[in-house]
């Protein structure tokens, strides 16, 4: 053991000098280490701004670490002074010299304020650095909720701005976006000053959220308002246009009905549609003169009730068609018919059954329905079916007599 109790033997005097070196170094290293904690931009922050909930408390962890790191890091330099003085005595210490240094350098030289009492030099380097490393973290973790907070508050704000913009431009009462901009003041006052809080859910945060989302709703509502504003003049003639349509189509829908009552006998279709005078009442009602609808509320209600109506004349207009499309399908299909019982016709004499007595029977009676106004059109359906099924069974099978033609 050494003179002085170290329970190590004495160092050399090449390995005092390099320990010394390194010492140096970590005095350094330690220096920029606190450089970086009292430097950073959540310090600054802190240091002249108001505190409260979680972040005050960490805030003031802080300072009180911060205070104790320097005292230590003070101790450290009292203590490596003391051995690079220990060390200049002599050019080349003798035994109890270099057993001296070994204590300096190795022994509990270093007192520090905190719960790990007395430390070796090298012992004490690490532990100064894990303390700057862990206010620097904590550092951070304010900064990093700080920068959460204005990239909340910032969206909030531009959206509040956006809607008292457009709140001026349609001539909305501003008491409402005015309360939202003092809470929004009330809010940041707190969130800044508590970003950790913030971070951490609970009241504040639940409170940031509804704040954005009634902001973001008065905004997106104010737009719509705006949109229905800017494009009224061309929605209106549309509606309008849209309108005349349904009148042409339910005009078209009763031409239509009366070929098909004319020529189709029990057509079975539905009343015709009658749809448009009713939607040209509402289309008057709404595009009435008077300046039109004030604000925003009054656009947005403008706005659904011609939506509404326009729901209304595509239904009417559809309907119209579907309609007609069935009136006229009736005359189609007895067209159709008697197409195919021309064809059928046609056939049969090519297969030589012109003159077949009971084919022709049967081609006069699906004639006969065919050709009569109005046409009993199931009847003459059965008819042709008839034909066509007779005339299947007669090219089935040969027939004495029958000749190709």
């Amino acid at each position: 053991m050494g003179r002085f109790g170290t329970g190590r033997a004495p160092m050399g005097r090449q390995e005092v000098d390099e320990a010394l070196r390194t010492l140096a170094a970590d005095h350094q290293r330690i220096a920029e280490a606190l450089y970086a904690m009292d430097t950073h931009p959540a310090h600054t922050l802190l240091a002249t701004a108001p505190t409260s909930g979680r972040t005050a408390a960490a805030w003031n962890e802080a300072q009180v670490r911060m205070g104790a790191i320097w005292a230590d890091f003070t101790a450290f330099g009292t203590a490596l002074d003391a051995a690079r003085v220990a060390r200049a005595r002599k050019a080349r210490p003798g035994g109890s010299d270099l057993a001296r240094l070994t204590d300096l350098l190795t022994g509990p030289a270093v007192t520090t304020s905190g719960p790990a009492g007395a430390l070796p030099l090298p012992v004490a380097v690490r532990y100064l650095i894990d303390c700057c490393m862990a206010v620097t973290v904590a550092f951070d973790q304010i900064a990093t909720a700080a920068d959460a907070v204005a990239n909340r508050l910032a969206p909030i704000a531009a959206a509040i701005a956006e809607a008292e913009r457009l709140s001026a431009d349609l001539g909305d009462p501003p008491a409402t976006i005015t309360g939202r901009r003092t809470e929004l003041a009330e809010i940041s006052a707190v969130a800044v000053a508590d970003p950790l809080g913030a971070a951490a859910g609970g009241e504040l945060d639940a409170t940031l959220r509804r704040l954005a989302a009634n902001a973001t709703a008065a905004r997106d509502r104010l737009q719509a308002a705006v949109a229905v504003k800017t494009g009224l003049g061309a929605r209106r003639a549309a509606t309008s246009a849209a309108i005349d349509d349904v009148v042409a189509a339910e005009e078209a829908v009763h031409a239509a009905y009366a070929v098909a009552h004319e020529k189709i006998a029990d057509p079975g279709l539905p009343p015709p549609p009658s749809a448009a005078p009713g939607l040209r009442d509402r289309w008057t009602a709404l595009a009435a003169p008077g300046g039109g609808p004030p604000g925003s509320a009054g656009l947005l209600r403008f706005g659904a009730e011609l939506d509404d109506l326009d729901r209304a004349v595509a239904a009417a207009r559809q309907r119209a068609d579907l309609l007609r499309s069935a009136a006229t399908g009736l005359v189609e299909r007895r067209d159709e018919l008697r197409g195919r019982l021309d064809a059928y016709r046609v056939k049969g004499a090519r297969l030589g059954l012109a003159e077949h007595p009971d084919l022709t029977e049967r081609h006069r009676a699906a004639h006969g329905l065919l050709y009569t106004r109005p046409c009993d059109l199931p009847a003459a359906t059965k008819a042709v079916h008839a034909y066509q099924q007779l005339l299947a069974t007669l090219t089935a099978a040969p027939i004495e007599g029958r000749k190709p033609r």
